[in-house]
């Protein structure tokens, strides 16, 4: 994949994965297991982790935990906004 249409598609799941946090609100957790169901169905594409660059979906939401106060654990998402 190209590199700039790879970080296009970065870039629209990072939007999705903030508006689904943002939605949630402040200290809900997310199970990690629905997180890809509701990007495939926010995102007008097919995604691979792995040819984006990430070997899983953690390693995708490290790129938004410090801005956005996640807190990951091994099933679930929390939201913590500063």
């Amino acid at each position: 994949m190209m590199g700039l249409q790879r970080d296009v598609k970065i870039l629209m799941l990072q939007i999705v994965l903030i508006g689904m946090f943002r939605e949630s609100g402040k200290g809900v957790q997310i199970s990690l297991a629905q997180i890809p169901l509701n990007l495939k169905k926010n995102v007008g594409f097919e995604f691979h982790m792995v040819e984006l660059g990430f070997p899983k979906l953690k390693n995708l939401l490290s790129t938004l935990s410090e801005r956005l106060g996640l807190e990951t654990t091994k099933a679930h998402v929390r939201y913590h906004p500063s």
